[in-house]
């Protein structure tokens, strides 16, 4: 699996739990932590993988994953 796909599965589950939890959460609190999980993980992830992208590709890649997943989860699971 190349590491396009790689990141993309990692950011699509992490979307989905914040999703799921941002479901329980106050909306600032849920902006905050989903914020600090992306950093978290955009540091973790870069740390790890050194295909020799530069930063624009990762943040624009990954974020998108994980805001679009995070919103379309949290949107579903309110309107139940």
């Amino acid at each position: 699996m190349n590491i396009e796909r790689k990141l993309t599965l990692i950011y699509f589950i992490l979307g989905i739990g914040m999703g799921i939890l941002s479901n329980y959460l106050d909306i600032m609190l849920s902006f905050a932590i989903g914020a600090a999980l992306y950093a978290i993980s955009f540091f973790v992830v870069k740390r790890f993988e050194n295909s020799g992208k530069k930063l624009s590709w990762y943040v624009l890649n990954t974020l998108l994953t994980f805001v679009l997943v995070w919103l379309i989860t949290w949107i579903f699971l309110f309107n139940l």
